[in-house]
């Protein structure tokens, strides 16, 4: 039938052409990961004790559930960013030849989270370690965005009446529920939050 259509065309070209329309169709139609904001961001600046940014520097992040490493290195500006970070407990550990390493642990990092960890290495020798306790920061100063992530012992600690998702957002700072059904049989009308409804 391709044949009647390209009668000049040996039978070498048809089956490459065909075989290329396949390939073709086949990655067209099959699904792309959907990546989303399921991850999580990892920044910082490493700099010596005196304030100066190293160039170069090997910045190690640990997953402490998979034993998975992950590594950047800094910039021109002492700078690294390590996106794409899967949610979880990590270390995170900064080093550069002629410095002793520094080791920032007990990291937790939750989805659409951008974290920004700082390293201040002191001359010495490699073999000198520093272990920082990581905090989490009161302030956000990486991004303006405006967000709070609910952690799985929230979710399965807290006395929810009738297990209604919706009232875990009651958690976060500067919300307020207002009950969308309008359901006048409440006392409070609109504005009450009757139990067991969506809001």
């Amino acid at each position: 039938m391709i044949r009647q259509f390209f009668p000049s065309m040996s039978e070498r070209a048809i089956t490459v052409l065909t075989l290329i329309f396949a390939v073709a169709l086949a990655a067209t139609l099959s699904p792309s990961p959907a990546w989303g904001q399921a991850t999580a961001t990892v920044n910082g600046t490493v700099r010596d004790s005196a304030g100066a940014v190293i160039v170069g520097a090997t910045v190690v992040l640990h997953n402490r559930d998979t034993s998975l490493d992950r590594t950047a290195s800094t910039n021109n500006a002492g700078a690294y960013v390590m996106p794409d970070v899967q949610p979880g407990n990590y270390d995170l550990k900064a080093t550069k030849s002629g410095f002793g390493q520094t080791v920032q642990s007990g990291i937790l990092l939750v989805v659409n989270q951008t974290a920004t960890y700082d390293f201040a290495l002191k001359a010495g020798s490699v073999n000198q370690v520093v272990d920082v306790q990581a905090n989490s920061v009161a302030l956000e100063t990486s991004t303006a965005e405006l967000g709070v992530a609910v952690v799985k012992e929230q979710v399965n600690d807290l006395p929810l009446n009738g297990r209604n998702f919706t009232q875990i957002l009651n958690l976060t700072p500067g919300v307020s529920t207002v009950n969308v059904s309008q359901n006048s049989s409440t006392s409070g009308g609109i504005w009450s939050n009757p139990i067991g409804t969506f809001s």
